[in-house]
């Protein structure tokens, strides 16, 4: 699909920090969400509400924990269907109508944040990279813990939630244009984000995204 605008992959493991990468970036340059999930949920979202009270749009980390194999075995077999194609073929359609519709300007930032799929021949990989053009970075997260026989700390990684993102994930790391470390941080949303920010502006400075900054002119500032 030819579009005018910039897209940006995201990926990670599940809780690496995909979705706060893109609350972080939002603050600083004109950029809208999209994600592949999102479909899902809406197809899935009607039956969980209706036999497990959780409203995919609208649940904590635990409620989705709860329910993952269930997205996953949908989303699998959608895939399966359609050799991994359903979910970014649902997402063209929905980025053509915004456009179409005025409400995608051809000067905003396209973030897809839940890049997840290397699997077949055109996987999201494919579609991200060959037909939008696409720039994917792989998110990932740490601790620094003194493991046995080490004398010194080492970077322990949050590890896949299931034996798909065990498969993936390092194919997308291998696959990323820029990658993303960042250690977890303690305490409340504002404080993690604030402390986090720099690895997103050094991003921001690497794939050239100054065009989109929203106040360049103060960012700039801030940034010296």
């Amino acid at each position: 699909m030819k579009i005018p605008n910039k897209v940006i992959g995201v990926s990670g493991v599940a809780g690496a920090g995909k979705d706060l990468f893109y609350t972080i970036l939002s603050r600083y340059v004109k950029c809208k969400r999209y994600a592949l999930a999102d479909k899902l949920k809406l197809e899935v979202n009607p039956f969980c509400k209706r036999h497990y009270k959780i409203d995919l749009f609208n649940c904590n980390r635990e409620e989705k924990e709860s329910i993952r194999d269930l997205l996953v075995f949908h989303g699998t077999h959608k895939r399966k269907l359609t050799d991994g194609k359903y979910f970014t073929r649902e997402l063209n359609k929905i980025i053509k109508k915004d456009i179409k519709n005025k409400e995608l300007d051809e000067d905003t930032l396209i973030v897809v944040t839940d890049i997840r799929y290397d699997q077949y021949k055109q996987d999201e990989i494919y579609w991200l990279k060959k037909l939008m053009n696409g720039t994917l970075c792989h998110v990932s997260q740490y601790e620094m813990k003194l493991l046995e026989g080490k004398s010194r700390k080492t970077k322990v990684f949050r590890p896949p939630v299931n034996s798909e993102e065990e498969r993936e994930d390092p194919k997308l790391k291998a696959a990323a244009d820029a990658v993303i470390e960042w250690p977890t941080i303690e305490g409340n949303m504002i404080e993690v984000e604030k402390k986090l920010e720099g690895w997103v502006h050094q991003f921001i400075f690497e794939e050239g995204l100054a065009n989109y900054i929203i106040d360049k002119e103060n960012y700039l500032r801030d940034e010296e």
